[in-house]
């Protein structure tokens, strides 16, 4: 026999559709405990509260959905002598043997050996044979390299050869990246940074190559720690990383180079040396481009880009958070993008992500008249969505200050690179002595540095103002100035999009690009139409490509 409600102390009045009432596990301990804080959807029998975050439902079956838990092989290895041709090689390119010992490489005529060592323990072993052929244990973790020397000083650096020089230059506080990110490529590892708790340091010293992937390299770390406590290292011209100084110029000029180390700039006064890198790279390789959101016809008007911020507007149910959740997904499979949620109207969370893993896979979730998706598309989605979302829930105190805190741990834990607050109407706003005219500047000033300090886009869902009809009974297009509070929603955005559809019954939804701030990057402004799949719970465009409507192929990699 089923439960009901009252089984779980749920008192509902509520037959159908979703409800907000008290939580039996923590109304009573709140200051505030008249607020109805757990979201319950009587249709589904689930229920979750924003509060303690108590979640739970109905139904009495086996679960289907296990977290995925990553068993690694443990490499076999055992510290041996430098010999033959490796120890030569080594000696070529100036590290000495008491060096190679305490990092306990081993080395002959055929190869040679780094372990990659954490907590003591090794994780894995990167095989360099002739020629320049690295090869790292398949099946074992990936770590950085020499991640047990970190200390409140870091210097890190890409490649072992790299780390040891540095070591043998009296730095051996040095960490290297296994490698770095292949030119132009979508999507790269860096799952040695995921997770894993950098706040003892307190500086970082970026060394890594000065080729494009190196720079590259560079750049995401210190998205990842943060700018704030970076400083960069440039090598001469004529050597294209620590050891290549080493072994030309010697242990002094490599000193030289650590100890010229200089911030990343952050605010203030510049110097046009500041930004020297970043004209070169205008002048070789021209302006950057916004990445495909999944639907041709809209690349030519709307691409995704880094350090912006878009304003998302539209009717309600127009279909702003179905769009956002399917550039989301795109994203993820096309781009490896990593998003933080924010979603105030998709909850509680287990039905958004019900509806994610439904357009993940086109097939529904739930049963009825369609083929339901299977327990293993179930699986490979959540194990997908799970690498690739965060979703951020602060609990009462829902502010754009604590959402953007928030953002910012996963930014540093997880390297998100998308952001969506669904929606502005449902925050919490303290106006104090502001008008609101004010507060929202400021706000949406602060959801503005947060984007470009991070290189995150933030999509931000704000509902219009009562709109009214127009002569033929319909509703217009709203735009920026319909949104309730300031004409800055329009003058602030970077991009601004309405959704706008006939009537509820259609499935064809205009999406109207309103503003596009840096169209030579991202788009022009116009319209295109999408078609709402009621199935696939997505949208669909006639020049869509396979990539986005068939399952998950980037869940297995």
């Amino acid at each position: 026999m089923l439960k009901t409600f009252t089984d779980y102390n749920i008192s509902i009045s509520a037959s159908s559709g979703n409800t907000k009432v008290l939580c039996p596990e923590c109304s009573h301990t709140r200051s505030n405990s008249k607020d109805p804080c757990l979201s319950v959807n009587v249709d589904e029998g689930v229920w979750n509260c924003h509060h303690c975050g108590w979640s739970g439902s109905l139904g009495n079956t086996t679960p289907l959905y296990k977290p995925a838990v990553k068993v690694y092989c443990k490499p076999k290895y055992k510290p041996g002598q430098i010999t033959g041709k490796a120890a030569v090689f080594f000696k070529s390119r100036g590290i000495s043997e008491q060096v190679l010992l305490r990092n306990k490489i081993t080395g002959n005529d055929k190869n040679v050996e780094f372990p990659y060592i954490e907590g003591g323990e090794v994780k894995n072993v990167k095989t360099r044979l002739p020629g320049k052929d690295f090869r790292l244990v398949a099946g074992a973790e990936l770590v950085a390299y020499g991640i047990d020397d970190m200390a409140s000083s870091t210097y890190w650096v890409e490649g072992e050869m790299d780390k040891l020089a540095l070591e043998e230059c009296g730095f051996p506080n040095c960490v290297a990246s296994p490698s770095a990110p292949p030119e132009n490529a979508k999507k790269y590892n860096l799952s040695y940074l995921d997770g894993r708790d950098f706040s003892c340091v307190k500086k970082f010293y970026l060394a890594g190559d000065m080729d494009a992937p190196g720079r590259r390299l560079m750049s995401e770390l210190s998205r990842r720690f943060g700018v704030e406590r970076c400083l960069t290292v440039e090598w001469p011209a004529e050597c294209k990383d620590a050891n290549d100084t080493l072994v030309n110029f010697g242990k002094e000029k490599v000193q030289e180079c650590l100890a010229g180390a200089t911030p990343i700039p952050i605010a203030g006064i510049y110097q046009v040396n500041d930004y020297a890198v970043a004209v070169e790279e205008l002048y070789y390789n021209g302006i950057s481009k916004g990445v495909s959101v999944g639907f041709p016809s809209l690349d030519p008007h709307f691409t995704l880009m880094g350090s912006q911020w878009t304003l998302v507007t539209g009717a309600p149910g127009s279909g702003k958070s179905q769009f956002i959740d399917a550039i989301m997904i795109n994203t993820i499979l096309a781009h490896a993008w990593k998003w933080g949620i924010c979603s105030m109207e998709n909850q509680p969370v287990q039905l958004h992500l019900a509806k994610l893993v439904n357009s993940l896979n086109g097939l529904p979730f739930f049963n009825g008249h369609n083929q339901r998706l299977s327990p293993d598309d179930l699986n490979r989605s959540m194990s997908l969505l799970q690498e690739f979302t965060s979703f951020i829930l602060p609990g009462d105190d829902i502010t754009i200050e604590n959402i953007l805190k928030l953002a910012e741990i996963e930014v540093y834990r997880k390297g998100i690179k998308g952001l969506i607050i669904d929606p502005w109407n449902e925050l919490d706003h303290p106006f104090g002595n502001m008008s609101e005219t004010q507060y929202i500047s400021q706000s949406i000033g602060k959801v503005r540095r947060f984007a470009r300090k991070h290189d995150v886009h933030v999509f931000l869902v704000a509902h219009p103002t009562k709109l009214r009809k127009d002569d033929s009974g319909k509703y217009p297009v709203p735009t920026p100035y319909d949104v309730s509070g300031s004409a800055h929603w329009y003058n602030k955005a970077d991009n601004a999009i309405s959704t706008w559809r006939e009537s509820y019954d259609s499935n064809v939804v205009d999406i109207h690009i309103q503003k596009i701030r840096f169209q030579d990057q991202v788009g022009k402004p116009g319209m295109i139409s999408l078609t709402f799949d009621t199935v696939a719970k997505t949208y669909k465009d006639d020049l869509s490509f396979d990539a986005f409507t068939k399952g998950v192929p980037y869940a297995d990699n």
